[in-house]
């Protein structure tokens, strides 16, 4: 199933798209009766027919959804697995930020006296022995994870940016490469004005909140130099109904997005309640479809009509599944 997902960062042609989330909340596991630890991770994914598992590593982040922090030793247990092993790393202004307060590190950046910069270098240093830890331990991906943006545009200007943080992102996409990984980048808010020097950072991968950035024509500029993790809104994952309009402008938005290969569906919020579990296995079976109404058409020159939509067995029910 790994495999899958190289082929994406490769940007082949999906036979089927891969699928996983970066984070699976506790909650989901908690409205179960089951405790939140690496074995019912790596169950659930395996179960929802994910292609990858997601360890958040180390983290300081304080979330309005809570996750489960793993460690490294964590990543060797999964490694076995046939699933792809990403670790989650908060990035150096997150990990900035979850120390001092998002205000405070916001002023200390207007007022640019160097501290700020000193503070950055720190957190790199510790972030690039864990990243080590992580792709010594099996990782084949790392993301960082670093929140730059409120939902209109980022906290400074992209001037501001590439002066204070972007200088350290090559030294932390190196440190990925050098372990054999790939280097996946996730922000929320609206990034649009940095996505080129995420991408000159050398970047593999981008994750971004789809609510606040054109993520189209991120696809269209850029779909040849990145893998795009992405597909699956807040608002189809929170549905109580997946009605036949909203199904038709899925099918359609991952016909888009999945041209040229360099798709890994997945949403930026994560999974944290049962009907987000439900929809996302909903949502995995008309992303097959599309594909395979998409392959329809490109042989007969007229869009096909695949196979009526029948859930996958068990995904229904979200206690059988975990």
């Amino acid at each position: 199933m790994s495999e899958h997902v190289r082929a994406a960062f490769e940007h082949r042609a999906p036979t089927r798209l891969p699928r996983g989330e970066l984070w699976i909340g506790t909650t989901v596991f908690e409205e179960h009766q089951i405790e939140d630890n690496v074995d019912a991770q790596l169950e659930l994914c395996q179960e929802m027919g994910m292609d990858l598992i997601s360890l958040p590593v180390g983290g300081l982040q304080l979330s309005p959804w809570e996750y489960r922090q793993f460690s490294p030793a964590d990543i060797e247990k999964v490694a076995h697995s046939d699933l792809f092993v990403v670790a989650v790393v908060s990035g150096p202004f997150q990990r900035v930020v979850d120390k001092r307060g998002l205000g405070p590190t916001l002023a200390d950046v207007g007022r640019d006296t160097g501290e700020i910069r000193e503070a950055l270098r720190d957190e790199v240093q510790e972030l690039g022995c864990l990243i080590d830890m992580c792709t010594e331990r099996g990782a084949d991906a790392v993301v960082t994870a670093d929140d730059l943006a409120y939902n209109r545009a980022t906290f400074f200007s992209p001037a501001v940016f590439r002066q204070l943080i972007h200088p350290f992102y090559r030294g932390l996409v190196d440190r990925v490469h050098r372990g054999g990984a790939y280097a996946i980048f996730h922000s929320d808010g609206n990034i649009t004005g940095i996505v080129p020097d995420i991408v000159s950072s050398g970047f593999d991968g981008l994750s971004c909140q789809e609510e606040c950035i054109d993520i189209l024509s991120l696809k269209r500029t850029y779909g040849s130099q990145l893998t795009l993790l992405a597909g699956l809104s807040c608002e189809l994952l929170n549905a109580r109904s997946l009605t036949a309009r909203r199904r038709q402008r899925f099918i359609e938005r991952i016909w888009s997005l999945s041209g040229g290969g360099g798709l890994i569906l997945s949403s930026s919020s994560g999974i944290h309640s049962t009907r987000m579990l439900h929809n996302a296995g909903r949502l995995y079976h008309l992303a097959d479809e599309a594909l395979t109404q998409r392959g329809a058409y490109d042989s007969m020159g007229e869009k096909g009509g695949g196979a009526e939509s029948k859930d996958r067995p068990g995904l229904h029910s979200p206690r059988e599944i975990v």
